[in-house]
């Protein structure tokens, strides 16, 4: 691979597409590494070594027929922890559909080996791959103000603040957080729970209340007819 250049990884289903797609970008500047889909997706290629190798900064991935499956695989491709640094370029020889399956929220570029349409992808990738080599620039300049230095009882002091620590700190945060407003929910639902059972307790006491009077009156009457009797 020549230094500086952009590494473009292909992955599609038919290998004559895939040729040709090098054929354009090669020219453009890319170096270019391909895939077939279904050996990606039948694990006959791993996903994990071929982005570890190769290390594309973009993917120009192609959603053939059958369109939903190819779809759920990409879905699960872009899912993967070692492909959530990468763009990715779609292509399909027909756009509109696979633009129905992403809702309008992707671009899809349509390959029919027209020289218009190839210079479309080629752009793509172009403005893919400097969006990717700012978002690195942006992570490089975060990484050195990593360390803070201060001036401490007349010396130089370095703190060593990470994002990372950042993120943890923030997330366990959240965490208490969270922890707190359950058990807050578990409070209430207790309290409600037991309201409910001593309202009804009192109900039952109360409904109970005009029978056992009555049943004091019938007692009371019946002894006084004995007393009576034996008289």
């Amino acid at each position: 691979m020549a230094p500086n250049t952009v590494t473009v990884a292909i992955i599609n289903t038919n290998p004559d597409a895939i040729e040709l797609l090098a054929d354009t970008l090669r020219p453009a500047g890319f170096t270019v590494v391909s895939a077939l889909t279904h050996e990606l997706r039948d694990g006959r290629v791993n996903v994990d070594a071929f982005m570890a190798e190769h290390n594309p900064s973009v993917i120009v991935f192609d959603v053939a027929p059958p369109y939903g499956r190819t779809w759920r695989f990409l879905e699960q491709l872009r899912d993967m922890p070692i492909m959530h640094e990468r763009r990715f370029v779609l292509t399909s020889v027909n756009a509109r559909q696979v633009e129905d399956l992403a809702y309008g929220d992707e671009k899809v570029y349509e390959v029919v080996g027209k020289p218009y349409d190839l210079d479309q992808i080629v752009q793509a990738v172009r403005e893919a791959s400097r969006a990717r080599a700012v978002r690195d620039t942006d992570a490089a300049a975060r990484r050195s103000r990593e360390v803070i230095p201060e001036r401490r009882h007349g010396h130089d002091r370095r703190d060593a603040f990470t994002s990372s620590d950042f993120y943890r700190r923030l997330t366990d945060k959240h965490d208490a957080i969270d922890r707190e407003r359950r058990q807050a929910e578990r409070r209430h639902r207790s309290d409600v729970v037991a309201g409910t059972a001593t309202a009804s307790a009192g109900s039952i006491t109360r409904d109970a209340g005009p029978a056992t009077h009555a049943r004091s009156r019938r007692t009371h009457t019946t002894s006084a007819d004995a007393r009576r009797n034996q008289n």
